[in-house]
């Protein structure tokens, strides 16, 4: 069948049941006419909402140079262009215990960092730090979202980093330290552009059903507000406590991995209880499975005795060196049983960034009604910050070919809409006065897990582009405050590092086959940028941003009346033209129009009222195959194309290609 025949019979039944790759026969012709009135303007859309989430682990993902830390000017310049509006750092489940002070000055007196990944936790160096984030920030334009360690920092150390960036100069200490020369005197005496601050990561309670992000939450609660206390997570988040841990193995200060737990039979050897503080005389430290006895100093101990000494505060346990205390047998497991705390909650951790930096809005890493219920509106959080995913999942993913894939994907990242408006009726229902207030941040979206092996690279493909700007759609209807997208650079094109295969994803089992067989990880294929640098490819779901992100005036109203829809045998179901308008400013409209049919071009009649425009430019994110992509032999094989056409008084009969993301810019007169 044709495509002008597939386009007419799929009008006729208005609308389309996927077949493998061919049309349902229909009954009545009906062409979709979209409508907006360009006089009637509404909020305007936030920029924030392009941003992406950047990992800073091994050279930020292949996107810095080694030798000084710095981003590759190309990827910097291809940031630039897309037009990332807000980046993130450092990343989410990699940088949940990120000890940022750690992570500035120079580079060869910089500390070890600790995976948040407890099924690999495996260490990083700092190379990409917080100087050479902020340096990224100011190349680019961007804004920044800081990920605030929650899991073993605290509410000072938060203030602290928030002081770092953006503390002018001559303003006052933040917990006794000047942070603004501290920042100067490492080379960058001008604040770094932050909006966004996040305490942790996923500490969603629903989340931890597939990955444990809880950390010091996880253990069997001591302390805990009583008022909550039937709600853990949400209760001990908010408002902080004491959890009990037993036998829990004992670690490194920056490697959790098992073997850190067995003694090396060294002289002198310090080990970590994993979440600091330990309450005093809370702990029992054994070797091989027999208790040790603590001694506030071992310099006194007989070279026997099997003593050790901790320090509370750090968590830090050492043993003797053979004439000041015992050295515990080589091969001998190390465990701690002990009471961790008191922590700060979320509460603590709010007021003490406001205090450092009023501007900069404190974001709960908990969406979910209990803890809206238990902030009330009496506790304040700037913003929720949500993770809204559509999850590929071969085992699921039955549909026989690569269209009804993509209108199953389509139906899914439409789906993420529903969630949003689902956390904005929450705050609605229980921050009451303060709702307004209440921002979303969507810190990480897109799509996670594997696809079908007719489309296995489907994350980094002409199809995946209509999949960003179906979402994008459904973020700026929602009214979403910022959004970073999952992820900004990756490696994509050379081979993986075994450790960051390990730990990008954030599925337990897929980090564990990547652990086994690093060259199989298509994690990568989620990058805007694909790298490594310095010759990343930009992939068509960075462009889908670019067009989308012109579109930033302020809302009009649109109609699409009588477009098709998409049906699966499976039951999904999906608009197959959808649209949003705005405008700017200076009274250019801006039209995005997603054609999501994956077989069949889409005609339409285009009925604008108020709008002087004569001509318009028309710019086109297309390609034949859904699955098309930009790769090394061809990185431009799915680009924009751009033409100009007239704007006939009475509208505009226009056809919008398959699976593609269309901008039609009508200037003001």
């Amino acid at each position: 069948m044709s495509s002008r025949a597939a386009i007419v019979s799929a009008f006729l039944s208005g609308a389309l049941l996927l077949a493998g790759s061919e049309a349902a026969e229909s009954q009545s012709v009906s062409v979709p006419v979209i409508r907006f009135d360009a006089a009637s303007v509404g909020r305007p859309v936030n920029p924030l909402l392009f941003g992406a989430n950047h990992r800073w682990v091994e050279n930020a993902s292949g996107s810095a140079d080694p030798a000084t830390g710095l981003t590759y000017p190309a990827v910097v310049a291809q940031i630039k262009d897309v037009g990332i509006s807000m980046i993130r750092y450092p990343a989410g489940l990699l940088g949940n215990l990120f000890r940022w002070e750690r992570a500035i000055g120079p580079r060869d007196r910089r500390g070890l960092q600790i995976s948040g990944l407890v099924v690999a936790p495996v260490p990083f160096d700092s190379s990409f730090g917080v100087d050479e984030y902020g340096t990224l920030l100011r190349q680019t334009g961007a804004t920044g979202n800081l990920l605030i360690n929650f899991g073993t920092g605290t509410a000072a150390e938060a203030a602290d980093f928030v002081a770092y960036m953006t503390a002018p100069q001559g303003s006052p200490p933040v917990n006794g330290i000047d942070w603004a020369a501290r920042r100067a005197a490492n080379g960058h005496p001008e604040p770094f552009p932050v909006a966004y601050a996040e305490i942790g990561n996923e500490y969603e309670p629903f989340v931890q059903t597939m990955i444990d992000q809880n950390y010091w939450i996880k253990g069997e609660p001591v302390s805990i507000n009583p008022a909550c206390a039937e709600h853990k997570i949400a209760c001990l988040y908010a408002f902080g406590g004491s959890t009990r841990f037993t036998d829990q193995p004992v670690v490194a200060d920056a490697d959790w991995r098992p073997a850190t737990s067995i003694s090396t039979g060294a002289p002198g050897q310090t080990v970590y209880a994993r979440y600091r503080p330990v309450a005093p005389g809370s702990e029992t430290v054994t070797v091989g499975g027999r208790p040790w006895a603590g001694r506030s100093d071992l310099a006194a101990a007989p070279a026997d005795a099997q003593v050790y000494a901790i320090d509370h505060r750090t968590g830090a346990i050492t043993f003797g060196d053979g004439v000041h205390g015992a050295i515990p047998p080589k091969g001998a497991a190390i465990a701690v049983t002990y009471v961790s705390g008191p922590h700060e909650g979320f509460v603590d951790f709010y007021r003490a960034i406001k205090a450092a930096n009023p501007a900069v809005r404190v974001c709960s890493s908990i969406h979910d009604e209990s803890f809206l219920r238990i902030m009330g509106e009496r506790f304040a959080y700037d913003c929720l910050q949500q993770h809204p995913y559509a999850i590929g999942n071969p085992a699921r993913d039955t549909q026989p070919t690569v269209q009804e894939f993509f209108v199953a994907m389509a139906a899914r990242m439409v789906g993420l809409g529903d969630q949003v408006r689902h956390t904005q009726h929450l705050v609605e229902r229980h921050a009451g006065a303060n709702a307004g207030k209440v921002e979303l941040l969507l810190s990480e979206w897109g799509m996670l897990g594997t696809f079908p092996p007719y489309a296995r690279h489907f994350a980094r493909s002409q199809g995946q582009s209509v999949m960003a700007a179906l979402a994008l759609r459904q973020f700026i209807l929602a009214g979403v405050a910022a959004a970073d997208r999952t992820v900004l650079t990756d490696f994509v094109w050379a081979p993986i590092p075994p450790a960051l295969a390990a730990v990008q994803s954030s599925d337990v089992q897929a980090a564990e086959e990547a652990m086994r067989n690093p060259e199989n990880s298509t994690s990568g294929d989620f990058a805007l940028f694909a790298g490594p640098g310095p010759r990343t490819i930009v992939t068509p779901p960075a462009l889908a941003m670019k067009l989308m992100r012109q579109a930033t005036g302020g809302l009009i109203t649109v109609t699409v009346a009588a477009t098709p829809r998409l049906k699966t045998a499976t039951g999904a179901e999906v608009e197959a033209v959808q649209a949003y308008a705005t405008r700017d400013a200076a009274g250019t409209v801006w039209l995005v129009v997603i054609n999501a049919d994956p077989v069949n071009d889409v005609a339409t009649r285009i009925e604008p009222r108020n709008l002087s425009a004569t001509s318009a430019e028309v710019s086109v994110l297309a390609s034949p195959a859904i699955t098309d992509e930009n790769n090394p032999s061809n990185p431009e094989r799915v680009a924009i194309r751009s033409s100009q056409i007239a704007m006939p008084a009475g509208g505009l009969s226009h056809v919008f290609p398959r699976h593609s993301v269309t901008a039609i810019r009508f200037p003001s007169r």
